[in-house]
This record gives C-alpha cells, structure tokens and sequence, in this order.
C-alpha cells in the first residue's frame, strides 16, 4: 500500500516499517523453552481432546439458558 502511496506522491511516513520496540534475539535455550511452553499449554491439550473427540465447550452451559430477546431491556 505503501509503496502505491510513494509512485503517486502522496504524503506517508517513510519509517513504517522500523520497529517501535527493539528486540533483543533470545537465546537458543530461551527460544526452545518457550516453544516447549507453547506446546504443552495449548497444542497438548488441543491434541488431547481430539483423541478423545471432545470439543473445547463440552461441559458448559450458555450464559442465556432460554431464548433472550437482544438487546435485554
């Protein structure tokens, strides 16, 4: 988009791509235990519900246990 802005001439902020935050490279060990995090916090429990062919809401009750009208007055 950008670059369609600077061929027509028109006014953009040239620096949109820097980062407004610096980031510092993590560690090897760093990187491999938030990976192993991840994957034990969410794709884990993912996987296991599948085998068990359950769904994340199984188990819960609506908010509304009948038919509501919206917006409730």
């Amino acid at each position: 988009m950008f670059e369609k802005l600077e061929r027509i001439g028109a006014p953009f902020d040239t620096q949109w791509r820097d980062s407004v935050i610096d980031s510092k490279k993590k560690s090897w060990l760093a990187r491999k235990a938030l990976t192993i995090l991840w994957f034990v916090t969410f794709a884990l429990p993912w996987i296991w519900r599948r085998i068990r062919g359950r769904s994340s809401g199984d188990g819960r009750s609506g908010k509304y246990t009948s038919l509501t009208s919206w917006p409730i007055r």
